[in-house]
């Protein structure tokens, strides 16, 4: 079976397994950062703003015909938005569950971010890479991001 996903604005039901992939993404990191900060993860508090602001994407797999499936459609990915100013977006954060990785999700979510903000009307937006996560380099270069670490 081909796996395939799509990248769309995230549901209300979905908001707590963004918690449980930015935990597993996190995991990742074991060994470049201290077990406190590992064991951290966004609020859900957090994560229900986002979505109100209509600030959060996600990936969801869509690896069946069957696409009723609730399985086939679970998130493993997602992607936050925060809006510094009225002309400036930032993503501020973006994880992949493990399971998903290599496989083009990350790129994807920030692409979508940057339509998004040119959608949207912001004049910029911005991607921070944090030197800890190395794996992201590929994917900032790919879709045109300047390296602001």
């Amino acid at each position: 079976m081909q796996f395939s996903f799509t990248v769309a604005e995230c549901h209300v039901d979905e908001l707590s397994q963004l918690i449980a992939i930015e935990h597993e993404a996190g995991l990742l990191l074991r060994g470049c950062l201290s077990e406190d900060i590992l064991s951290e993860t966004m609020p859900l508090q957090t994560l229900q703003e986002a979505h109100a602001k209509d600030h959060l994407l996600v990936a969801r797999l869509d690896d069946s015909a069957d696409n009723q499936l609730l399985e086939a459609r679970r998130p493993v990915g997602f992607a936050m938005i925060e809006t510094l100013s009225p002309s400036d977006a930032h993503l501020s954060e973006i994880d992949v569950h493990p399971s998903s990785g290599r496989r083009e999700i990350g790129t994807a979510l920030v692409k979508r971010f940057m339509d998004w903000g040119h959608s949207h009307g912001f004049k910029a937006t911005d991607v921070d890479h944090i030197p800890e996560r190395p794996m992201e380099l590929p994917i900032l270069h790919q879709v045109g991001v300047p390296n602001h670490s």
